[in-house]
Formats: C-alpha cells, sequence, structure tokens
C-alpha cells in the first residue's frame, strides 16, 4: 500500500523540471522519459529487507518523494514529508508473459502532479530467480542519480540483510538547493556569457535533419518509439579504440563523428545539429545529489561531401569541448535565445541525439545480480544512438519515433552505421561523400537486383523497319487518323518512301538533320516516317514556338532542309534552310518510287533530335538514335502494353518527346494512331468527343490534360489504358485516375534516356505515387555527391543507364560529359548514365519514388523548363536587375510559373512589357504567369539566393496599362469573379486582358469552362482569345455586337488561325 504524508515543502523547479513538465503537458501518455533499471536476481532473495531498503531510500532523498504543481503560473516542487511504497512481486507464466509484464510496467505512464514518480516491481521467474524493475521518470533522475541510488540501495539491502547497524543520513545537499542556486544563476553575467556562446554556435541553424521515413510526419508528432538494438564485437572495438589514441580522442567522439558522418549521407544536409547530454555537474557540492541535472545541448557541426573523417572528428571534438565549457546553459534558454524555426512536429534544435548510457549495476550482498539492457517504449527525438561499452563489445540501441519510421528502415540505419564504421577502419581518410555506408549485400540489390531487366528486345533494327514489318503484315489496315482523313499502313508507307527518296534528290543525305515546321495532320506522320526512311534524323519545329528560337534550332543543328507548308513559310523567312512543302510539292513527291528505299540506317545511327530548356539560356538538342527508341517501343508494347486491336489518340506537340510513344507505338504492333487536332488537345470536352468517337483503347497525357478531362465530366471504364507522365502525379489525381479506370500507370523519364524509363501501375490508396520499376534493359541508380549507392529510402540524385541512354548533347561535347557520365556498375566498361537532376529514392519493395529536383530545372504542364534560361532573358530587360523564376502550386494541379524581380535604380516596368519581352525568344509555356517586384531576393547565410525564401506570390492587380473600371451588371461581375478564381487576383477591372494578368491557354480552357458551367452553355475556348477583356468578352456572351480584339476574317487554314491567335497574345498578353 502507498503512504505519503500530505504536508509538502514546496521548492522552484529547475529549468531542466521544467522542460520536463512541458514535454509530459503535450503528451502525458509516453513512455518516452519513463527512465528504467532492470536486473536479473539469482539466489536467494530477501524481499522484506529489499522493500524496506527502497523505502528507506525514499525517505533519504527529498527528490524521490517530489510531485510538480503549478503555483502563481510558476513550477513548484512539491516534497512530501514520507512516503511508502510496496514491492509486489508477480509469478508470470512463461518468457513471453513475463516479457509482457514487463513492457507493460516500462509504459505505464506517470502523473507527474501526484506521487509516485518511482515504483519498483518484482516478476518470479524460477526457484531462485526474479526480475527486479525500477521506474522513474526522468524529471527526478539521470545517469548518475541511477548510479547514485543503486549504490546506496545496495548498502542498505546489506546492512537490513546481515542486521548491521542503518547507514548514517545521507550528507549530500538535496536537489532542492541546485533549483535555488540555478534561479539565481540564471539572472547572472555567467548564464548570459554562455547564451551568447550558443547563438553564436547555432548561427543559421534553420534547418530541420531531413531524416528519410515511410510515413508523413503528423502535425503534433508523439513520442511513441521503439528501439534497434546494435552490437559490436571486441576486436572490432579494439581497431576502433587504436584509431581513437591514433586521433588523441576518445571513442565517444569517433562514434559521435561517425554518427554525424552517417546523418549526413542519410540526410544531405550539411549543417547538422546532433542533441548530446552532458551530466551539468561540475560544481563539486552536487557531484552525489540524486536528481536530474543533464542538459541536453545542441552540437553543430558542418559536413561536406569533401571533409574527411579526421576533419570532421576535429570538429566534433572542437563542438563537443565548447560544448563542456557551456553546459550549464539549459537547453530552454536556448530554444528561446537562438530563435530557431518553430513547429510542434519538430524539436526546435535537433532532430537526432546521441549517448552513452551503460546500464547500470548493483550489488547486493549474497545474490547473484545482471544488470539488463531495455528500453522503455518511447522515442525523445525522431532518432536517438544509445551505446555503453561491456566486456562482450560495444552494445547499444537506436531509439526512433515509429510514427516517422519502421523498424525496417531503423535496422537498415543500423547496418549502415556498422559498415560506416568499418570503412572508416580501413581508410577513414577518405572524403566521407567516398565512404561506402552500403554494405556489399545491399550494394549487390540496389544496382544489381533491382536491375534486372535484360530482355531480348527487337534490337538491330531501326523504328522504320518495325513499321514496314507491319505493312507487309496488313497494308490495307488503318494505321493513322485525322479529323476524317486516314491512311492505310500501306499509303502512308507509300507516301513516306516517296518523300525519303524526294529528300535524297535534294541533297539529304544519311546522318543528316532535318527540321519538321507542320501543323498536325497525317502529313506530319508521313514526315516522320520519311526523314528516317532517307537516313536523316527529324529535328521538331513547333509552329507555337517564337520565331527566333526556331531560327537558333535550325542554325544550330545545320539543317539543310526543313519539312514544312505554305501557311508557315514566313516562320522560317531568315532560315538558310532549303524549305520543302508537304502540301504544294506533294504532286512532285508523288513522282518517287513508292518502293522502300535501299537506305543503309544502323541502330547507332539519330533517330531524331528534340530541343530542351538549357540553362545558359539556349535550348539543347538532345540526339537520341534509333536503338533506343526501338527498344524503348519494344518494352512499352509489353508494359503496359499494347495490340493491334488497339487504338491510340496522339495529343503531345511534337517538340515533346512523349509523341514518340503515341506516333510510333501503334504503329510498330499495327494498331491505329488518331492524332487531335491542335484545338482539341487544349479542351477536356473536344478530347472526350474524341475518345468516345474513335474508340480510343490508349491515352497518353500530361496530369494537366488528365484533369480538363476530369473537369469536363470524363466517367472513365476499363477499356481505356490511362497512361499518364511529363510531371509528378499527385495523390488526389491517382485516386480520381484509379476511381476511373482499373489500367492507370505513372510513367517516368527525361528526353535524354528516351521517353520512359520506368513504369508503374496505380493502385487505389496510393499515399505517394511511385514511378515504380525500370523498363527492359534500363538501369536506376540512386548515388549520393560521391557516387555511392545511397541505402534504401535515403534520397540521392537519380541516374539512368541502359539502352534509353541519348548519344548526348548536339554540338555540346562539355555538356554531354557533364551529364552523360560513366556508369561504373554495369558490365560494359563503355556504358555510359545519365544524371537526371531529380532526386529520388527507392523504397523497400524496389520501386523509385521521385522527390522534386536537385536544381532549379522546373516543369510545368510535362514541359522541363530551366529557370536559368528565363531568369537570363528576363535580366536583358534593361530596368530588370536580378529574377528568380520559381512554380508555385496553388493547389494540386495549379501549378504557376512566378518571376520575382528586382528592379534598376528603383525602375518600375509593366507585367506586360515584360511577357512581350520574354516572348520574343521563349515559348509560351516558359513566361511565367506572375511578375512579382520584390526590394531584394532573400539570401542564405552563406549569402547564396534562399529560393525557399521566396514571399508567396501576391494575388493584387498587377499594374497594367488599362485604368481600373469596376464590373457594372451581374453577367461583368461573375466573369470578374470567375476571372479572379483561376488567376488569382483579387481585383480584376473591365479592361484588363485575360493575358496581361497573367493567363495562358491553358487557364484560359479553365476559365471558358467554369463560365460556360455557370450560364449552363458552351462557350469556344476561341472567343477568349478574341474577347480578351471583361467588358468584351460579357458583350460576346450577351449577344451583343462585339467586335474581336482582332479583326475576323474568314479563316481557311488552321495554322493561319493559331498564328494569329499567337500573335494576339503578343501584342496584348
Amino acid at each position: 500500500m502507498t503512504t505519503f504524508s500530505s504536508e509538502a515543502a514546496s521548492y522552484p523547479a529547475s529549468a531542466i523540471q521544467e522542460q520536463f513538465w512541458l514535454l509530459n503537458q503535450l503528451h502525458p501518455e509516453s513512455p518516452a522519459y519513463n527512465i528504467p533499471l532492470l536486473f536479473r536476481i539469482r539466489g536467494s532473495l530477501d524481499r522484506d529487507s529489499l522493500e524496506k531498503s527502497l523505502n528507506d531510500m525514499l525517505g533519504r532523498h527529498q527528490i524521490l518523494r517530489t510531485r510538480f504543481a503549478m503555483d502563481r503560473g510558476d513550477l513548484v516542487q512539491r516534497v512530501a514529508p514520507s512516503l511508502t511504497l510496496p514491492l509486489a512481486c508477480d509469478v508470470p507464466e512463461g518468457e513471453e508473459e513475463v516479457n509482457r509484464c514487463v513492457r507493460e510496467e516500462l509504459r505505464r505512464p506517470f502523473s507527474l502532479s501526484e506521487l509516485p514518480l518511482i515504483r519498483f516491481r518484482l516478476f518470479r521467474t524460477g526457484e531462485s530467480e526474479h526480475l527486479f524493475l525500477i521506474v522513474m521518470h526522468h524529471i527526478i533522475t539521470d545517469l548518475r542519480t541511477k548510479e547514485l541510488f543503486t549504490e546506496e540501495l545496495s548498502a542498505l539491502y546489506g546492512a537490513a540483510v546481515s542486521q548491521r547497524p542503518a547507514l548514517q543520513p545521507p550528507s549530500t545537499v538535496p536537489y532542492a538547493e541546485f533549483s535555488r542556486w540555478q534561479r539565481d544563476w540564471l539572472a547572472g553575467d555567467e548564464c548570459r556569457s554562455m547564451l551568447l556562446y550558443w547563438k553564436e554556435h547555432l548561427k543559421g541553424r534553420t534547418d530541420f535533419l531531413d531524416l528519410p521515413m515511410e510515413k508523413k510526419r503528423p502535425e503534433l508528432v508523439s513520442l511513441e518509439g521503439e528501439a534497434v538494438f546494435f552490437h559490436l564485437e571486441p576486436s572490432f572495438v579494439g581497431e576502433l579504440k587504436q584509431l581513437s589514441r591514433d586521433r588523441s580522442v576518445t571513442i565517444f567522439l569517433t562514434l559521435l563523428a561517425a554518427y554525424a558522418a552517417l546523418l549526413f549521407r542519410y540526410g544531405g544536409n550539411p549543417q547538422l545539429t546532433i542533441g548530446v547530454p552532458l551530466t551539468n555537474r561540475r560544481k563539486a557540492r552536487y557531484k552525489d545529489t540524486l536528481g536530474c541535472f543533464v542538459n541536453i545541448l545542441p552540437l553543430a557541426v558542418t559536413v561536406s561531401g569533401e571533409t574527411s573523417f579526421p576533419e570532421l572528428l576535429g570538429e566534433v571534438r572542437q563542438a563537443m569541448l565548447g560544448a563542456h565549457r557551456h553546459q550549464e546553459a539549459p537547453y530552454r534558454l536556448l530554444a528561446h535565445t537562438v530563435e530557431p524555426r518553430k513547429e510542434v512536429n519538430h524539436n526546435p534544435l535537433f532532430q537526432a541525439g546521441f549517448t552513452l548510457d551503460p546500464p547500470v549495476g548493483m550489488r547486493l550482498e549474497g545474490l547473484d545480480v545482471e544488470p539488463l539492457a531495455v528500453h522503455s517504449g518511447g522515442a525523445q527525438l525522431d532518432l536517438f544512438f544509445t551505446f555503453w561499452e561491456g566486456d562482450d563489445g560495444i552494445r547499444g540501441y537506436f531509439e526512433y519515433n515509429s510514427e516517422l519510421f519502421d523498424e525496417a528502415m531503423v535496422r537498415q540505419v543500423s547496418e549502415n552505421y556498422r559498415t560506416l564504421l568499418r570503412e572508416i577502419l580501413r581508410d577513414g581518410d577518405r572524403p566521407i561523400s567516398s565512404i561506402p555506408v552500403v554494405s556489399e549485400r545491399e550494394k549487390e540489390t540496389l544496382c544489381v537486383e533491382w536491375n534486372q531487366t535484360e530482355a531480348p528486345a527487337s534490337r538491330g533494327t531501326v523504328i522504320h523497319r518495325l513499321i514496314e514489318a507491319q505493312v507487309d503484315a496488313g497494308p490495307h489496315a488503318v494505321a493513322a487518323v485525322y479529323e476524317g482523313a486516314s491512311l492505310t499502313y500501306g499509303e502512308l508507307n507509300r507516301q513516306a518512301n516517296q518523300l525519303a527518296r524526294y529528300l535524297g534528290a535534294r541533297g539529304v543525305k544519311p546522318g543528316d538533320l532535318v527540321g519538321v515546321h507542320l501543323e498536325r495532320s497525317l502529313d506530319m506522320l508521313v514526315a516522320l516516317v520519311g526523314v528516317m526512311k532517307s537516313g536523316a534524323a527529324y529535328v521538331p519545329l513547333d509552329p507555337a514556338f517564337p520565331r527566333e528560337r526556331l531560327q537558333y534550332m535550325l542554325s544550330h543543328t545545320e539543317a539543310p532542309v526543313v519539312l514544312t507548308q505554305e501557311s508557315l513559310k514566313d516562320d522560317l523567312s531568315s532560315c538558310t534552310a532549303r524549305q520543302v512543302f508537304m502540301d504544294t510539292d506533294r504532286g512532285a513527291m508523288a513522282g518517287q518510287s513508292a518502293e522502300n528505299p535501299d537506305i543503309a540506317v544502323s541502330p547507332e545511327d539519330l533517330a531524331y533530335v528534340i530541343y530542351t530548356s538549357g540553362s545558359t539560356g539556349r535550348p539543347k538538342g538532345v540526339a537520341v538514335h534509333h536503338d533506343a527508341v526501338v527498344n524503348f517501343l519494344s518494352s512499352m508494347a509489353k508494359r503496359p502494353g499494347l495490340t493491334a486491336e488497339d487504338v491510340v489518340l496522339a495529343v503531345t506537340t511534337l517538340s515533346f518527346d512523349i509523341t514518340v510513344l503515341e506516333l510510333y507505338l501503334p504503329l510498330i504492333v499495327g494498331a491505329r494512331v488518331v492524332i487531335a487536332p491542335r484545338e482539341a488537345v487544349a479542351d477536356g470536352r473536344l478530347l472526350l468527343e474524341a475518345l468516345a468517337r474513335h474508340g480510343v483503347t490508349l491515352l497518353q497525357a500530361t496530369p494537366v490534360t488528365w484533369r480538363l478531362l476530369i473537369a469536363a465530366g470524363w466517367q472513365g471504364g476499363d477499356d481505356l489504358n490511362v497512361l499518364c507522365g511529363g510531371e509528378a502525379m499527385s495523390s488526389d489525381l491517382a485516386t480520381a485516375l484509379t476511381d476511373r479506370s482499373s489500367r492507370v500507370w505513372n510513367m517516368y523519364g527525361p528526353t535524354e534516356t528516351t521517353v520512359w524509363s520506368t513504369c508503374s501501375r496505380v493502385t487505389a490508396g496510393e499515399a505517394k505515387v511511385s514511378v515504380g520499376r525500370p523498363i527492359d534493359n534500363t538501369r536506376i541508380y540512386i548515388l549520393d555527391s560521391g557516387m555511392q549507392p545511397v541505402p534504401t529510402g535515403v534520397s540521392g540524385t537519380l541516374f539512368i543507364g541502359g539502352a534509353g541512354v541519348a548519344r548526348g548533347y548536339l554540338h555540346q561535347p562539355e555538356l554531354t560529359g557533364e551529364m552523360f557520365v560513366p556508369d561504373p556498375f554495369a558490365k560494359d566498361p563503355e556504358a555510359r548514365m545519365y544524371n537526371t537532376g531529380d532526386l529520388a529514392r527507392y523504397r523497400a519493395d524496389g520501386t523509385i519514388e521521385v522527390l522534386g529536383r536537385a536544381d532549379f530545372q522546373l516543369k510545368i504542364n510535362g514541359f522541363r523548363i530551366e529557370a536559368e534560361e528565363v531568369e537570363t532573358a528576363l535580366a536583358t530587360h534593361p530596368v530588370v536587375s536580378q529574377a528568380i523564376v520559381s512554380v508555385y502550386e496553388f493547389e494540386p494541379g495549379d501549378a504557376r510559373l512566378v518571376a520575382y524581380l528586382t528592379h534598376t535604380n528603383g525602375g518600375q516596368t509593366l507585367a506586360s512589357d515584360l511577357r512581350k519581352h520574354l516572348a520574343r525568344n521563349l515559348p509560351d509555356y516558359m513566361i511565367p504567369s506572375i511578375f512579382m517586384p520584390i526590394a531584394s531576393l532573400p539570401l542564405t547565410p552563406n549569402g547564396k539566393v534562399d529560393r525557399k525564401g521566396l514571399p508567396v506570390p501576391e494575388t493584387r492587380r498587377p499594374q497594367t496599362t488599362q485604368a481600373f473600371t469596376a464590373p457594372q451588371n451581374d453577367l461583368e461581375k461573375l466573369l470578374s469573379e470567375i476571372w479572379g478564381q483561376v488567376l488569382k487576383v483579387d481585383t480584376i477591372g473591365t479592361g484588363d486582358s485575360f493575358f496581361e494578368l497573367g493567363g495562358n491557354s491553358l487557364l484560359g480552357v479553365r476559365v471558358v469552362g467554369r463560365v460556360g458551367e455557370a450560364l449552363k452553355r458552351k462557350v469556344p475556348v476561341v472567343a477568349l482569345f478574341q474577347y480578351p477583356t471583361i467588358a468584351a468578352f460579357a458583350q460576346y456572351l450577351s449577344g451583343d455586337s462585339a467586335q474581336p480584339a482582332v479583326a475576323q476574317t474568314k479563316i481557311t487554314d488552321r495554322a493561319s488561325q493559331k498564328k494569329r491567335a499567337i500573335a494576339r497574345r503578343r501584342r496584348s498578353p
């Protein structure tokens, strides 16, 4: 029976006790701060003497009779004059029941406002064997207190069983005196000096430790935890001790430095802060006082990939010396003084800890007592490594928060720590980035087992030969359809053959590059196949691109010929390449032989060169050879799969390489490709109609296009194979797609490795959508900065090797050498791999999760954009001093390009001027929607631009050429509201241009869709281009005789219609 006197003395709580009280208020049910002592006792135990000795301990030390309470806003210790506790003895049956009882007792929480804050229990496990468990809350104990407690308890038990005189009352200073002393010390100069030291030591340490976790960090992380135990054999420890002696440090510092290196390799953050508990008993008068003195302090070290282990060890040593000299500064004050980011789901100063905390021994007279390592079941931090040394080497455990990590991941951490230590012993002078943390067995899994993709693809051939095989198999089958017109396989082959010979007659030789500047049509498909049959490679030249960009691409490729159409000839008026017109030259082409040309084309010859955004301010041409494309198509034919009965709807612009799948995959299996007209590509309703009209069974599109379809009312069906790629698939889109089809695929791959390099069949309910596994004859590596494989679950840079790796960047050998590097893991010594610049990680099941970019490359609507290319173009404007471009996602599926600008000499410029300036050289998708002037760019502590610190884009109306006029009627108010919702602009005048406010064609589709829903009528997208202001659009919708912004003429050619729309955007963007 527990008894205690209600008369209690009050004393101020210490700083560390205040910290534990606060944690207990946040997590009252957590056992994280339950401190256990567990012993196995063999022999004839005198239970009564042990119970008496325990209660004598309670009487001899105030701290063991202490509870806590708030008194007028301050936390105080309430010390009971007496306290008596029973020593219960349970007799559980079997080892499993013993473990359950011990675990239950360990995890039972304390109420800090009630006595007792210590409990003990016996478990009889044999005729003369017991487990003896003592549990105290950390608020009244620490490592030194545990040692003092067991020493004194041993003496008391010895006196009791031998009936020796009782021990003298303790002569040590009570803990309450320390609490009073500390209150005065905290207000003094020494404390202020220590806080200044810590503020300087932690300067600029604002980032949280980014450890890989399988689970999403909740808004309030509990302290639920488990532990994975760790062991180093005596011989291993002997080598570590010798290394430590050679470096004039303790083994504690060696293990701590290795722990820091491991955290760096796991999280990649060079600024590490690790919590290290110190005894805080430098004053001799308190060295034997029971109570909680320990102070966990932030040890800050800086690690880079080039840091060697001896250098890191030296930095850890210096940091530890500084911490020892300044260990009295309480953690609670540090957390307020250094002003880190304050978030309730992180410890504000550190998320990982490291400590030496051996099981405390005890000697009970006449008994054999063995201390046992045990874990309470909580987690004080995200990850906390505790170790101790014994006769059998070093033992310890990794305590982890089980809300964030699973056991398998932490076991891997434990193995990686062991591997790292072994490699440090083998050669610790290497840069830390080159010291392996992955064991040879794990490396085999990551680099070999998960890359077992060898498959007998249709290697040794070229794309058009595969198409010719389908021509032979079914010449009368329909190959391609465009707006009511079609081509059979035989007709496609005949026209492509005639074009190939026509090009040859005009000087095109095998190995040349030929530009293709055509609107979407059957002629476009004939042009692509014909160019390849001529032995040349094609270069897509999108009619939507600015003339300057097209001119650069033609000049850079040195293309002798460009295939175009009469209506587009002005786009290329200044180019030196010979223009061949697919429409007006049709008769001359028809005079050529229809037989397959006998032109030798090798699998290593180029099939196409596609230009992507470049960081130098100019686009770069990716040169892809036939063998890479054939391997890709062969793999796709198997998985996701395509047969001759399928119908594919092609919706992608020719300048985006994923069109390779849409156009060629159906042609190599005998299926049908339906080429969607340009106006349907950005209109969900028109796409929906095309799906139904043509009986489409496979559609590949970017997430934006799938959202357009869903918004248009697409209900789905298992007859449609859904391929989504080009940018990340969000979980909400995955849910929407899997609700509509059981055949949903997430595709991933850069242009440089031939369209898609991985794919994954998406299942309903995936919290984070994987990109799956590599396709045939493709290898995926996830590497750190030292080109070492990262452990499973850890983020690294994604490299792609195998058959899909492109030849490189056209006429850019230095950039090619930088991005296409030797593959050290391949059997072929000549093999190369491509550095995608994407951050990714392997999951435990071998699937891959892409996490984002490692550099400043952006993705909008599936298009890759190098931020530096847009920034370089902006910097050429006379009033722009500095520019930073980033992507801001207002909501899932609504990502916008935002330009942050500083002006020269206080100058100002309109957003419309900047758009016009950029439109001279950049395609529409690379022009920011929002231009946001800021006084200065935010900087990191080391002086670099802090892209994470950029402000949220403003929603106020930008400066325009129009004076503000408020909406006057209900229709104008409705339009203003819809425009504001889509454009994220809070105030819109009736004279404001949709494009001047940041609108583009995709946002225009959204606006028109919402207007149509509100008015319950169909509204053509082109109307917004013709009537781009609120006033004009409202007039049009009301049926008044509004004049278009550009005078209407009869449009007989779709290319002319598109060019006029582009011209209108450039004049009033």
